[in-house]
């Protein structure tokens, strides 16, 4: 989970290990992407990261990625 401007470059990086700067995704992949969501600043969008991962859930998660739940507006 994390912020970027460019998705495919971010996944392909995650997914190649000799390019991989993050100890914590560098060994488990092949990753695939499970949730999208564009944001109109960096602000928001670091805003929406935080909340979803103080949600500690993988429920929320699940219902997240299926379109169940919503996340908050986070753009105003």
């Amino acid at each position: 989970m994390g912020t970027t401007e460019d998705v495919e470059a971010r996944l392909a990086q995650h997914n190649s290990p000799a390019t991989n700067p993050s100890r914590w995704t560098r060994g488990g992949g092949p990753w695939e992407l499970q949730y999208r969501k564009q944001f109109s600043s960096e602000k928001s969008a670091i805003l929406a990261e935080r909340y979803v991962k103080s949600m500690k859930s993988r429920e929320f998660l699940k219902k997240l990625i299926s379109g169940e739940y919503s996340l908050p507006e986070f753009d105003k």
